[in-house]
């Protein structure tokens, strides 16, 4: 058998031939992203992390935006392609329709050619909507900024809305003893509790929130209220907000303007420490001099990779390749399953049944891949479980205890595999598996396991 040493140089030879020869950062950085967005689908909201543009439209390629409000600089297709998953709309009812554009204000026509932009509202759903039927594994989150305009016409907002019903998971598909009402007026709180997969379950592809509650029932039944969403300024700000609530940050910066980004490719990392869960960012991916602020080119794909190592994983590996957390890098690497490692293990819920937050430990004996799972439950009486970190603070909480706990130079098992070609990763929590494991087990899970399993199934209630 090859030595892990060895192995290990073989990789990164392979790794540096790779990205001199076939990709490079900016495509390692989709690729990888677009990889690590999948990690959550079972996770509640607020473990969940979405990269995302603020003023989303407010780009050139679907529109004529002036450099003073220009905020993207790519169209809603292309941001979706290089691994944004949140996006904001500013919606405006001018010039007998409905509209989205850069101003905050409903002066001047509100939408100005060439300046502002003024493309149809509908338009812009339609690229969305495009995206998601060719993308079909991919939940896309759309916040609806609605202006003065767009409120005093909010009925012909909603049939622009409802002319794509099909598309989205609505409030009025939640079961009503699921989720309270926003102020009593029939609006739906977009929930914390709410997880990629049980929105996959029901064939949906899109949710649609605004921060505002409208007592047409018509647009209570298609749009979520802020409800569980809480703004934040910045990384200090973040670090006092509730973390059962989603955490969302935005970047208002334009490409000509005098403001500055908080959110920078230096110190996001910074952010996602510390539980950010919505990141809007100005100018995503531009490399052009005229995008810099603060001496820093704006956030790109392989910034907001914080899992998979560079250039990792390679394209080329067979499925059954399992994936490894590096004790160097302290990153995402392949790995054969043969080999004999600790595994990485989580607590899904505590003694009371409530959910565990960020607890981890890593087994103590070394095993094969196929054997991780029963290495977790024989270490922990059956109330860890195999998984794989679904963010960045649950990273940290690993390595936090790998490193006091059980130091090693070896790389530890994470319970993530290339399935029939697509990398499958398991975090966790409640799953079919989980529920077959519970009919010969005791664990403090397997007394809540149907409401844990509401989480990624289609019921109406969880």
């Amino acid at each position: 058998m090859v030595s892990r040493l060895t192995s290990l140089f073989i990789l990164s030879f392979c790794i540096f031939s790779v990205s001199l020869s076939a990709e490079t950062l900016e495509e390692w950085g989709i690729r990888s992203l677009t990889l690590q967005n999948s990690l959550d689908n079972d996770a509640p909201l607020n473990q969940t992390t979405w990269p995302g543009t603020h003023n989303s439209n407010s780009n050139n390629d679907d529109d004529d935006i002036h450099g003073l409000v220009l905020n993207q600089s790519r169209g809603l297709k292309e941001q979706l392609d290089e691994g944004i998953r949140s996006l904001v709309l500013d919606v405006h009812y001018t010039w007998s329709e409905v509209r989205v554009c850069h101003n905050n204000l409903d002066m001047w026509g509100a939408c100005i050619e060439n300046f502002t932009g003024s493309r149809k509202f509908e338009n812009a759903l339609s690229d969305i909507i495009e995206w998601t039927q060719a993308n079909p594994n991919n939940v896309v989150l759309v916040k609806l900024e609605m202006m003065a305009s767009a409120d005093e016409n909010i009925n012909k907002v909603i049939k622009k809305v409802n002319n794509y019903d099909e598309y989205y998971y609505m409030p009025s598909s939640l079961g009503d003893s699921s989720f309270p009402d926003l102020n009593d007026n029939g609006c739906k709180d977009l929930p914390s509790k709410l997880t990629k997969s049980k929105v996959l379950a029901t064939g949906k592809r899109i949710i649609l929130y605004t921060d505002k509650c409208y007592e047409n029932s018509k647009t209570s039944d298609r749009i979520f209220s802020l409800g569980d969403v809480e703004n934040a300024k910045d990384e200090s700000d973040i670090i006092v907000k509730d973390k059962s609530l989603v955490i969302r940050v935005k970047d208002g910066a334009t490409k000509a303007g005098d403001v500055n980004p908080n959110m920078l490719p230096s110190n996001i990392s910074n952010y996602m420490d510390e539980g950010i869960n919505i990141i809007e960012t100005y100018g995503y991916g531009a490399t052009g001099s005229q995008w810099k602020k603060k001496g820093e080119y704006p956030i790109a794909a392989n910034d907001l990779v914080w899992s998979w190592d560079k250039y990792e994983p390679l394209s080329t590996v067979i499925d059954g390749t399992a994936v490894v957390l590096s004790s160097e890098t302290d990153k995402f690497q392949t790995e054969q399953t043969l080999h004999l490692l600790r595994p990485a293990c989580r607590k899904l819920v505590d003694e009371e049944g409530d959910r565990a937050e960020s607890s981890w430990i890593v087994g103590p004996d070394m095993v094969s891949f196929e054997k991780a799972e029963n290495a977790c439950l024989s270490a922990s009486n059956n109330e860890y479980y195999f998984a794989t970190p679904r963010n960045k603070r649950e990273l940290n909480s690993l390595i936090s205890y790998r490193n006091k706990f059980n130091a090693t130079d070896e790389a530890i098992w994470l319970n993530y595999q290339k399935q029939a070609g697509v990398w499958v990763a398991d975090i966790g929590e409640a799953d079919d598996m989980m529920n077959t494991l519970c009919q010969n087990q005791v664990a403090n899970v397997c007394h809540k396991l149907g409401e844990y399993l509401n989480l990624i199934n289609d019921s109406t209630d969880f």
